[in-house]
């Protein structure tokens, strides 16, 4: 099958799957049927149990085998250090209590609410900084993942070194700032009862958005299109990150397996959406392919 080439003399992306046609132009995915897209709530289903599903691939496929050790490490180090974290944000504010709080009462809800307070904030702001953290590690995992359902290795990214880096650290910068955001609105509602279950649902979606951002960067999607791309699967991906911070809280899971299962299912949630599309997409090669045969 031969690949296609646009204005620029470069190989034309596939609709579905976001790479040019492999040297073979055998590509699992761009000839399957079309899908439909899920509705919500279904779509957050659907990426919650992509999550779980990931996990169990991690564990069961032999193409994951021995690239575990390395994001389990991370993880134990990014753990200690949020722990420590956790524990430099509450210190201050008890040695502050304790000067202006001498009511038993009110220095135990003084207490409360501090702790309160830090672990809100860490939970807004621990999943982002860990995708990022993990990133070089978590990338080839989820390469892996992509190459199962596309049946050829994904190609390397088309930007540099540095023009990954940079694209990465704009990412977690947009994110963080509207993490900030969520964590300011969820504290100013944290009275009404609204505050907790806003700060979960916020701060999934942002955890998904962060996984998600995996796939897209090895397409070289800028902001812009970042921004269309999760909106629109917004489901998706608060599924996504549901999942991730119900893996935080499960006890060795969330050493082992909590950030891969999210790199994993990252880039299958995104190829599996990207495979909802019009039937005129899914022809995209059968159509160049006939094109060709035409003029030869």
């Amino acid at each position: 099958m031969p690949i296609q080439e646009n204005d620029r003399g470069k190989p034309e992306a596939c609709p579905r799957c976001g790479y040019p046609p492999p040297p073979a132009g055998i590509c699992r995915l761009c000839e399957e049927p079309p899908r439909r897209l899920l509705p919500f709530p279904l779509s957050t289903f659907a990426g919650f149990l992509e999550y779980f599903r990931a996990a169990l691939r991690l564990i069961t496929e032999k193409e994951y085998m021995g690239k575990l050790w390395v994001p389990f490490l991370l993880n134990c180090l990014a753990f200690v250090g949020m722990a420590y974290g956790i524990w430099v944000g509450i210190h201050p504010l008890i040695e502050g209590l304790l000067g202006i709080l001498p009511d038993p009462l009110l220095f135990t809800t003084g207490i409360v609410f501090s702790v309160l307070l830090t672990l809100v904030s860490a939970w807004f702001l621990f999943p982002v900084l860990l995708a990022v953290f993990l990133l070089p590690f978590l990338d080839p995992i989820s390469r892996i993942a992509e190459q199962e359902l596309l049946g050829f290795p994904p190609p390397s990214s088309s930007r540099s070194f540095l023009g990954d880096l940079w694209d990465s650290m704009e990412t977690t910068v947009r994110i963080f700032f509207w993490q900030l955001m969520g964590l300011f609105l969820t504290l100013a509602l944290s009275f009404t009862g609204v505050g907790l279950i806003l700060g979960i649902l916020v701060g999934a979606f942002l955890a998904g958005y962060s996984f998600l951002d995996y796939p897209m960067a090895r397409r070289g999607m800028d902001g812009t299109k970042k921004n269309r791309y999760v909106f629109s699967h917004w489901g998706y991906a608060l599924g996504l990150g549901l999942g991730f911070e119900l893996g935080l809280l499960i006890p060795f899971f969330n050493l082992f397996l909590s950030t891969p299962a999210a790199a994993v299912a990252s880039s299958r949630i995104y190829l599996k959406t990207q495979a909802s599309q019009s039937s005129s997409q899914n022809t995209f090669f059968r159509k160049h392919e006939s094109e060709s045969e035409r003029v030869s």
